[in-house]
């Protein structure tokens, strides 16, 4: 057994980025920051060379861009921990959020807290590892439903995606011996 981190026990498998938006909307939000830039400078567009208006314009979209974060891991207002430990063949889903319940575009982190399990899904031995993996991610998206924990929220899905279909779930999940 690994050591675990936090209140969970049991072995890690995968923790689970949760953000606000996903990472495009969070694009569209900088470039829609851009053009605040722009129109705050607009009334000295005429009185400032085109160096110096790109000089104060870069000054300023640096200030702003620094207050909302850089992302991913500035704008990470969850975590969903994937872990092993039982009892038998289960994958446990442990969240850990941060405790404000509205984020705007320029949150401010703070300390998450640990805010209980939300999923479990046991491996059964008659079922393949691909039928486990379909069964677990259908659970962890379901942390996004209505009333759910992460409503509404985007799951930085991509290392489980590429990684858990070659997992030896059996093997991961059998006791020793």
């Amino acid at each position: 057994m690994v050591e675990s981190i936090g209140r969970a026990a049991g072995d890690p498998l995968f923790e689970i980025a949760v953000y606000r938006v996903t990472p495009r909307r969070w694009h569209q939000e900088l470039d829609e920051l851009d053009g605040q830039v722009h129109e705050f400078l607009a009334p000295d567009r005429d009185y400032l060379s085109e160096s110096r208006y790109q000089e104060r314009f870069e000054r300023l979209q640096e200030a702003f861009r620094a207050q909302v974060g850089e992302f991913p891991y500035g704008q990470a207002l969850g975590w969903l921990r994937l872990i092993h430990d039982g009892p038998g063949p289960a994958v446990k889903g442990y969240s850990y959020k941060l405790p404000q319940k509205r984020f705007q575009r320029r949150f401010q982190q703070a300390h998450f807290r640990a805010t209980g399990t939300e999923l479990e899904v046991s491996f059964r031995r008659s079922g393949t590892a691909a039928d486990f993996v379909k069964e677990l991610r259908a659970a962890i998206v379901a942390t996004r439903s209505r009333g759910r924990i992460f409503e509404g929220r985007w799951l930085d899905m991509a290392a489980f995606d590429k990684v858990a279909p070659f997992v030896d779930w059996q093997g991961l999940l059998s006791p020793p011996g």
